[in-house]
């Protein structure tokens, strides 16, 4: 079969993360091409295995000659399926549906409040059943996204660093991961904090609302309390030295640092967001947007909360790249025509 995916943009994020992990893995399958249509700056990160083809799609998505270039790919690499990856990947394949003439299937990335164009596609994937039950499509599938199998920490390397991370010597270390964005809620965990009597909060990312979170975080007298470490490559690492990693998000389409830390057998507490309100107990979800409410959770959390080991085995179950790309895969062949699959 012949697989081309789509993905518009030239941005970074969770949605290109996965894009690229799923080409890879799918490409690995010796029945099938798969290929990749995006944005030149991305090629470096794709398999060897992957037809790469770069298209500038970081235009308007209705930009004629972006999609005239899109167009021009699809006719020249005749795809037996088309994935458009996102809400930019689809609006520009519903665009040309009427000239395409084979199976479209579009990933749903992040809650919208409106999503064009669904109709043209023959089956729509959710990353998480809450963002599923938002999409109104006959053909809706909820395929998780997925992560590589966990790193082995050394034991001592994780002592130490934690220790050059705990300013007091005995307190509750906690770790929140993301985009410095508002939607993220950092400035909603800044407040609980404020209600939190001890323990240390380190946030690990950058984004265009660090000035404002830091301005934040000295106006509510945190300077001692709080360390913004900026982007870090050994968020893994950090997980493991971690007492419990903390989700502050307003909304979510799927949560990366749920499941890395999941898969690193961290404990976990959130807000009510997908995929942690699909994995964890209720007992460590609290509402969005609520200072007090996510304040209260983590005063009461309990490391040896069940809930936690029965978290981590899930993801280890569900949120690999081997069962997010075996499921995609079984949805292409429900869909496409058998004389155009390969055995």
């Amino acid at each position: 079969m012949r697989i081309l995916h789509v993905m518009g943009g030239n941005e970074e994020g969770g949605l290109e993360k996965h894009v690229i992990e799923l080409v890879n893995t799918l490409a690995e399958y010796p029945d099938d091409q798969v290929m990749l249509a995006a944005h030149a700056k991305y090629q470096p990160r794709v398999s060897a295995q992957v037809t790469f083809i770069p298209v500038d799609l970081s235009r308007s998505r209705r930009s004629p000659l972006a999609l005239w270039a899109l167009w021009r790919s699809v006719r020249q690499h005749k795809p037996d399926v088309i994935h458009a990856q996102g809400g930019k990947a689809m609006a520009m394949i519903a665009t040309l549906a009427s000239r395409l003439h084979r199976p479209l299937v579009a990933t749903v990335h992040g809650q919208k409040k409106k999503q064009p164009g669904l109709a043209a596609f023959s089956a729509i994937i959710a990353v998480s059943a809450g963002l599923a039950r938002q999409i109104n499509h006959p053909s809706v599938h909820v395929i998780y996204n997925g992560i590589a199998p966990p790193l082995e920490h050394d034991k001592q390397q994780i002592a130490d660093l934690r220790q050059s991370l705990q300013p007091v010597s005995g307190q509750r270390l906690w770790l929140a991961v993301g985009r410095l964005v508002h939607v993220k809620g950092f400035d909603i965990l800044l407040e609980a904090m404020t209600k939190v009597p001890t323990g240390h909060l380190l946030i690990a990312g950058e984004g265009p609302e660090a000035d404002r979170l830091k301005a934040l975080c000295r106006d509510l007298k945190l300077q001692q309390r709080v360390s913004f470490l900026g982007n870090r490559s050994d968020v893994s690492a950090l997980m493991s030295a971690c007492d419990a990693v903390v989700i502050s998000s307003r909304r979510e389409g799927f949560s990366y640092v749920f499941c890395e830390a999941a898969m690193q057998a961290t404990p976990v507490i959130s807000t009510d967001v997908p995929i942690p309100n699909e994995m964890l107990p209720s007992s460590l979800i609290c509402p969005t947007d609520n200072p007090d409410a996510l304040a209260l959770l983590m005063n009461t959390f309990n490391p040896d909360d069940p809930g936690h080991g029965d978290s981590h085995r899930a993801a280890r179950e569900k949120l690999t790249i081997a069962a997010m790309a075996g499921a995609t895969r079984d949805l292409y062949n429900g869909i496409t025509p058998t004389d155009r699959r390969a055995s």
